[in-house]
């Protein structure tokens, strides 16, 4: 047959094989289907023409003889094969095929295609997609394909499977594999489905953290659908897969529930979270007590667990140190949590303290863990008259560990001042000042002032040591309303000893005490010795020992005198009592020093204990020395001290004058002292201003040629100076300028010029006479012959 169009012949024939000879017959050819064209279609032998050599066609004969019509169909084709046998395999499109037994086939079709038919094969499936590729080898596949006898075309290819064949997990389920239906199409694209079916035997914790647990039971059909490319590519469709249950777990309580959830055909679940009303659980040694929650959930193959947003609540409790318990607020943004402390419903106390004004900080995360409160507060306790602060407050790990406290409080009608609070299980220890008030306030050391974890306030007593009036050691018991107990000293090497009584009634304060103390001590080096002091001072106080409102005792003696006859003080003794200070003050005259006085005049003296000093200052008139030659300045202010075997002596702001006269002294400073063990050996510094008009005469020659004339010369410069008992000693630099007229004689002319001058001078002191000397450069108005423009004369003016 060749590639053109193809005639077929086909004869009419006798029936069993035999013509039928001088028998009347009629035949009849017709087209049934296909492109076929006939000729003779009423003769026995049809000229029959296939016009499309790649399609089949199909014609039908009738035989009508004597009467009696008998019919027959064919098929017209352009192959004419056989169908070759298949023993190992065949692949279609992506998919390779294992035949474990020869297929079953026919003979060509009218198009020469071979059907086959599989019972048992095998192959490798897969299927993938963007949750997550799968891959299982499977057996017993049922194959179904055509396949033509000549060029090996394959179509009409169907594989089907029904079994039970485990896939593991998907994601968060697991999975098996329970029947498909595949097709390959002639251009190797595979399309189709498989049926898989869920399940989970056992609970999945879906964020590694044993919190979101996946609860066992999903369950439910499920498809994978291949999308008919030449690949394994295709998506998976979800829908039918359910009871899916997840719990919030927390040290194995469960507080939160989402139930019966289904997956969407994509593969989402969305859903909320309902709290476990009630449920508790520990977290960092917090009772955690579940209230309402409504949190927002998503469960995506494709993206995994996500918490939404939403909000809830808890209370937290069974901490240590803080009895209560504490409602927090929370919100859930975008799988962060924020939590706020609730005023309604929180009630917490520390040592029986009730805490408001609570301004705490929480940190309780997104895992409900609940970490720490830190911020401020206030504490106010049953037997205190005002809340305290507290400016740090931090409970953590369930313990208090910071109560840092201050405050002003009236406890047993006594006024405390709570400095700071310590705090170590279950106790708080403050540092604090009970206050006594007379003309001012007294605040005393308080020692063991406590607060244990039942409300119960200790306090232990007052001790420590007092600056003033004396510096004493001191100790004193709490007894209800007061402090009693006794002190003791030893300063300057003298000793005291006496009785404490101080307290508090319900509106003023009282103290009384006593003092003994021994008599005729030397007070060091000071040139002083004590006499005599002892006595009594009692305020809002009744002998014997009885508080009484607006009663004082007063009983004071004290004796100074003067051992080495270097300073005079006379006059009346002052005792001005206050409620923190006793000042012991002399006024009265002055000479300092008696036997070689620099300065005397009205002075205020005072007695410092335990220091053992005199100081003071006098409105005088000092002379260096006392002649007044080196200098007398007006009346100024100078401050002493007289005590540790030295003594001495300054003053600012001073004027005055120099060397009888001729230098005027402003803006001066003078800073004496000296040894009580060597009366008149003194030192000392003197600083200021010092200016002076004073006249030199200048002779200079060079080489027959002379300089000669007057100039005024005026001193203005700070001095700094060294003083002694004689007065100034040594010298001192000054600067000073002149101006006047000279007369210069030369070989060549003479005249008389005006000119000015400068030099950085000394003046030297010995005794009662004083000097400058210096060289002084001379500026001429213009060149001069042998001199050029500038002249150096010598300096020296008496004083």
């Amino acid at each position: 047959m060749s590639d053109e169009k193809r005639n077929r012949q086909f004869s009419g024939r006798r029936r069993n094989g035999d013509a039928f000879p001088g028998i009347r017959r009629l035949v009849r050819w017709s087209v049934l289907g296909g492109p076929i064209t006939l000729a003779n279609d009423q003769s026995q032998t049809a000229s029959i023409t296939l016009n499309d050599t790649t399609v089949v066609g199909k014609v039908r004969v009738k035989f009508t003889i004597e009467g009696v019509s008998y019919e027959s169909e064919a098929i017209v084709k352009a192959c004419n094969c056989t169908c070759k046998p298949v023993t190992t395999g065949e692949t279609f499109g992506p998919l390779t095929v294992q035949f474990s037994d020869t297929p079953d086939s026919t003979t060509p079709d009218g198009e020469g295609y071979c059907s086959y038919t599989v019972a048992q094969a095998q192959l490798t499936l897969k299927m993938e997609n963007p949750v997550e590729n799968k891959e299982a080898a499977v057996q017993q596949v049922k194959v179904f394909y055509r396949k033509h006898c000549k060029t090996g075309e394959f179509k009409d290819v169907t594989l089907t499977w029904t079994g039970d064949q485990p896939l593991g997990s998907i994601k968060f389920i697991d999975a098996s594999m329970k029947e498909f239906s595949l097709s390959v199409s002639t251009d190797g694209k595979l399309s189709g489905s498989v049926t898989l079916t869920a399940t989970l035997n056992q609970d999945k914790d879906l964020t590694g953290k044993n919190l979101m647990i996946l609860k066992q039971g999903v369950n439910g059909d499920f498809k994978f659908n291949f999308s008919g490319g030449a690949g394994f590519g295709g998506s998976f469709n979800f829908l039918g897969v359910k009871d899916i249950n997840i719990h919030i777990v927390k040290t194995g309580t469960v507080i939160a529930k989402f139930e019966n959830g289904a997956l969407d055909a994509g593969g989402t679940l969305t859903g909320t979270f309902t709290a476990v009303g009630g449920a508790s659980y520990t977290s960092n040694a917090f009772k955690v007590t579940m209230g309402d929650l409504s949190l927002g959930l998503e469960l995506s193959m494709a993206g995994g667990f996500k918490v939404l947003n939403g909000s809830g609540s808890v209370t937290i409790s069974e901490m240590k140190g803080v009895k209560g318990t504490a409602k927090l607020s929370l919100a859930f943004n975008q799988g962060n949590c924020n939590a706020t402390l609730a005023i309604a419903g929180t009630s917490i106390t520390a040592f029986t303290m009730t805490l408001t004004d609570l301004t705490l900080s929480v940190n309780f995360n997104s895992d409900f863990d609940m970490i720490e409160f830190d911020g401020s507060l206030k504490a106010h306790h049953t037997k205190f008259d005002a809340a305290i602060a507290v400016s740090e407050f931090n409970v953590k790990n369930g313990s208090l560990t910071k109560f840092s406290a201050s405050g002003k409080v009236k406890y047993s009608k006594f006024t405390f001042e709570l400095i700071s609070a310590t705090y170590a299980p279950v106790e708080l220890t403050i540092s604090a000042k009970v206050e006594l008030n007379v003309t001012a306030t007294v605040k005393l050391q308080v020692d063991q002032f406590k607060i244990a974890e039942d409300g119960t306030i200790t306090i232990g007593g007052i001790a420590g040591v007092l600056t003033k009036p004396v510096v004493v050691s001191f100790s004193a018991t709490f007894e209800t309303n007061r402090f009693k107990g006794t002190f003791t000293g030893d300063f300057a090497k003298i000793g005291l000893s006496g009785a404490v009584d101080v307290g508090a009634e319900e509106t003023f304060n009282f103290g009384y005490l006593t003092i003994t103390a021994q008599v005729n001590v030397p007070l060091g080096q000071s040139g002083l010795k004590l006499t005599q002091i002892g006595g009594q001072i009692g305020f809002n106080y009744q002998l014997p020992s009885t508080p009484t409102q607006g009663k004082y005792l007063i009983g004071l003696t004290i004796g100074v005198a003067d051992v080495a006859n270097l300073c005079e003080v006379s006059g009346t003794v002052i005792v001005a009592l206050g409620n923190s200070t006793v000042t012991l003050s002399l006024k009265g005259n002055i000479d300092v020093l008696k036997n070689n006085t620099f300065f005397n005049g009205q002075v205020t003296v005072n007695y410092q204990i335990p220091a053992n000093t005199i100081d003071g200052s006098v409105s005088t008139t000092a002379k260096i020395p006392g002649s007044g030659y080196i200098l007398t300045t007006n009346n100024v202010s100078v401050g002493f001290n007289i005590g540790g075997g030295v003594w001495s002596a300054s003053g600012s702001n001073m004027g005055g004058s120099m060397f009888n006269g001729v230098v005027t002294f402003s803006e001066g400073n003078v800073s004496l002292n000296g040894s009580l063990s060597s009366p008149t050996a003194i030192s000392g510094t003197l600083g200021g201003k010092a200016s002076a008009t004073l006249s030199e005469t200048i002779n200079e020659s060079m080489a027959g040629n002379t300089f000669s004339g007057t100039l005024a010369i005026n001193m203005n410069s700070t001095i700094s100076a060294s003083i002694n008992a004689s007065g100034i000693s040594g010298s001192f630099g000054v600067y000073v300028t002149g101006s006047g007229t000279l007369t210069f004689d030369t070989w060549i002319w003479s005249s008389t010029i005006t000119v000015s001058g400068w030099s950085n001078a000394q003046v030297s002191v010995s005794g009662n006479s004083a000097s400058m000397s210096g060289t002084m450069t001379i500026n001429l108005p213009f060149s001069i012959p042998f001199w050029g423009s500038q002249v150096s004369a010598g300096l020296s003016v008496s004083i």
